[in-house]
């Protein structure tokens, strides 16, 4: 997977002492919050559902772990659209690792990760259980992965990715790369499948630049994490959900990434209030 290197990393000033126990005081309300939701999701994921193939309730876990978060890092969430309904997929724009904390909170979700997340610290083992979907750039795996990506397209977890494959500093949309939009033309799908653009914008806190939530290149993780939980004061993600596109409208998978990025491109450009850069 690529990563997109337009622009120098923001100049974020070292949090002061008072911020620094300010972001201790977060982490750990953060841990602790995580401990008894994560424990009734797994309870729920590996007990509950194989024995009541039925109950579903336990995914809101999820909803509420993302929303928990979002308020440890000093975030407010604000959705705007309403979530489709019936098969398909949840396409969106991707500027940080918090993009998935902000989506969490929106509803329950199934995501698409690169192989190499499930090895990555804490995230990874958690991303593992919440359900993440990894694909390997192996031929050998090629058939059980598009078969999983094609059941998923119609589960109660909406299937969610990030077609531009990589982040950026969330204030420009790369151009969707088309290669997981063709399972939407393939003959063995549902019928009727719709496929949701999502625009992600961060409103940083006062007195940190635009890029301050973007997560890119060498940025490091940690202290990309360190610096938002000590100096996020009264921050904003807006999550905009556009109406869905039928994948039947489009020739093909290119045409109806293209349609799905200009739709994402608009939203950014409408919460910005100027015209976003594509590369």
């Amino acid at each position: 997977m690529a990563t997109w290197n337009g622009a120098d990393p923001p100049v974020v000033a070292p949090p002061r002492s008072w911020q620094r126990v300010v972001g201790v005081f977060r982490g750990l309300a953060m841990f602790l919050g995580t401990l008894p939701l994560y424990a009734t999701y797994v309870l729920g994921m590996r007990l509950l559902q194989r024995i009541f193939p039925s109950f579903q309730s336990w995914r809101v876990t999820k909803r509420l772990w993302g929303r928990w978060c979002l308020w440890c890092f000093g975030v407010r969430l604000e959705q705007r659209g309403t979530p489709m309904q019936g098969p398909g997929a949840l396409v969106v724009n991707h500027a940080t690792w918090l993009d998935i904390i902000a989506l969490m909170g929106t509803g329950p979700l199934c995501f698409v990760a690169k192989a190499e997340v499930r090895h990555w610290p804490i995230v990874g083992p958690m991303a593992a259980y919440g359900g993440t979907l990894f694909i390997e750039r192996k031929s050998s795996e090629a058939k059980r992965q598009a078969a999983a990506l094609k059941a998923a397209l119609d589960a109660p977890e909406r299937l969610t990715f990030f077609p531009e494959g990589t982040s950026t500093d969330g204030r420009r949309v790369l151009e969707f790369k088309s290669s997981l939009f063709g399972m939407f033309f393939e003959d063995d799908v549902p019928a009727g499948l719709h496929v949701q653009p999502a625009t992600v914008v961060y409103r940083p806190p006062a007195g940190q630049p635009e890029g301050f939530f973007g997560w890119w290149a060498d940025m490091p993780f940690f202290k990309s994490v360190w610096d938002i939980l000590c100096q996020s004061w009264g921050a904003r993600v807006v999550i905009v959900l556009h109406p869905p596109l039928a994948a039947a409208d489009f020739a093909d998978r290119k045409a109806l990434a293209a349609a799905a990025g200009e739709a994402v491109r608009g939203g950014m450009a409408e919460v910005l209030g100027h015209p976003v850069p594509s590369v």
